[in-house]
């Protein structure tokens, strides 16, 4: 409904809940954020091009003023809101965003391995969450299943492959683990 574009906010208690209009500022902080979740492990590189390339698809269709993008679009209709204007504020974050975004995509290009820790690393992370989740909703024996569940799931992240055929062992242990896991 947004074109791949971050809205401006999410309000809980509104009758509106999404407020469909981004600015040039809130965009380079997706593209940012976007990249910033690869790097914790949460995307793959892949996870960050699929959703990199429709908003940059986007934005080669927004209307601009020399150039540069107005201050605030509708997410829906990708129309510059009114009173149509540029900030200097928001085109200068916009592009040092895309700088740095620059930047972070060709040390991934040059130097980052397909997978490493950092993919494991985030998965903990989610495992840490569903297990807080498990641990206020679930009791008892089923509780119990789980967390024995959840603990050999534990055990095989804790493990660091070195080479491809490893990692796709332990991916594959991974999600087996998880299809048993898996409510």
């Amino acid at each position: 409904d947004d074109h791949w574009l971050v809205p401006d906010n999410y309000q809980e208690n509104r009758g509106e809940l999404v407020a469909h209009r981004t600015s040039p500022t809130n965009i380079g902080l997706q593209i940012l954020s976007t990249l910033a979740a690869h790097d914790f492990g949460y995307l793959s590189l892949t996870g960050v091009l699929d959703r990199l390339e429709p908003t940059f698809d986007t934005l080669l269709q927004m209307q601009r003023y020399r150039g540069h993008f107005y201050n605030w679009y509708d997410t829906r209709t990708l129309a510059p809101l009114s009173p149509a204007y540029i900030s200097t504020v928001d085109s200068g974050n916009l592009a040092g965003y895309l700088l740095t975004f620059r930047s972070g995509l060709a040390e991934l290009a040059d130097t980052k391995p397909i997978i490493d820790a950092r993919v494991l690393e985030g998965l903990e992370d989610v495992m840490t969450l569903f297990e807080m989740e498990v641990d206020s909703v679930i009791r008892g024996r089923a509780g119990m299943g789980l967390k024995k569940e959840l603990g050999s799931l534990r055990a095989h992240l804790a493990r660091r492959p070195l080479t491809l055929l490893e990692w796709r062992r332990l991916l594959t242990q991974l999600e087996e683990r998880m299809q048993a896991v898996s409510i």
